[in-house]
């Protein structure tokens, strides 16, 4: 089992009784959609009339997008229209399955954990970061590799509340916050996945925008004018 299969095996076993329900209701089907972004918005890719059909296509699509931006829902019909009866997705759900089995196969420790994360009730999320190497920061392996807009690093010097190593910021707060997401860095980099690929492996208490300059500069042999072309 992989990660993606984990994924799927978590919904099965939250999601029960809804799946037995739609997968018997001829009414009834499910969507795979996945999101490009805020901009860009979601659009269907699969769609069946078990959960089964469409959880076959998950690992595919959640790969390329994100496993954030990859979404199962049930539809049906109603006056009409056709309504979402019930979503398949929860971030916690799909972020704690992740850690379970990266956990259960010993392949945690390849990801780089620095902090720790606390989700309250009132959709703020609270950063802790931790001493690591040279600086104290946040960093989410997990994020990193899995999600799109999930936040994965808080520098050192972020704008913090509170005490020094804490920090407070809305769910989908963003580099507005200099809490950074992969999207963030991929924004940053004017699309050039490979670049944003660099700066998230060099960052590790500085700023991104730091990063980047640095790994510009020595490109460019110091002189730090290269330019960034759209992706």
């Amino acid at each position: 089992m992989n990660v993606y299969e984990a994924i799927i095996e978590m919904m099965k076993s939250t999601y029960r009784e809804v799946i037995a329900q739609a997968d018997a209701n001829p009414g009834q089907w499910y969507e795979l959609f996945v999101s490009e972004g805020k901009k860009a918005g979601t659009h269907t890719v699969e769609s069946g009339d078990t959960f089964e059909k469409v959880a076959a296509c998950y690992e595919k699509y959640a790969r390329e997008y994100g496993v954030d931006r990859t979404y199962i829902d049930i539809w049906q019909v109603k006056s009409g229209s056709n309504e979402i009866v019930h979503s398949l997705y929860d971030e916690t759900r799909v972020y704690d399955a992740i850690r379970e089995h990266l956990a259960s196969t010993d392949e945690l420790r390849q990801y780089r954990m620095v902090g720790e994360r606390k989700d309250s009730v009132d959709q703020k999320v609270k950063f802790l970061k931790d001493h690591h190497g040279e600086g104290c920061y946040y960093y989410d392996g997990i994020a990193r590799a899995f999600f799109r807009d999930r936040v994965f690093y808080l520098p050192e010097h972020s704008d913090i509340d509170g005490e020094e190593t804490e920090r407070t910021v809305p769910e989908d707060g963003g580099c507005d916050y200099d809490a950074w997401s992969v999207s963030d860095i991929i924004e940053l980099c004017k699309g050039d996945m490979t670049l944003a690929d660099r700066v998230m492996d060099a960052v590790e208490w500085a700023g991104p925008e730091t990063e980047l300059e640095q790994i510009l500069a020595s490109e460019d042999g110091g002189s730090g004018d290269l330019i960034i072309r759209e992706a």
